[in-house]
């Protein structure tokens, strides 16, 4: 199953209750979330800060 992902500049933020797929300006890709309060992204692998994000995309995953 292939799926297209709408990339959104990381200008524009998630919902803070969103893990979303983030692309850095490293041209690495990351699961991860905005926190509003912290005004940072947050990597889920390692719960630390990363800078550097560029885009944003919410895949919706294969159909139940």
């Amino acid at each position: 199953m292939n799926e297209p992902l709408t990339w959104t500049p990381a200008s524009t933020k998630p919902d803070a209750d969103t893990t979303v797929l983030c692309w850095r300006d490293t041209g690495e890709w990351f699961s991860g979330w905005w926190d509003d309060e912290a005004g940072a992204w947050f990597d889920c692998a390692t719960g630390g800060i990363v800078e550097g994000v560029t885009h944003w995309a919410e895949p919706k995953g294969p159909p139940p």
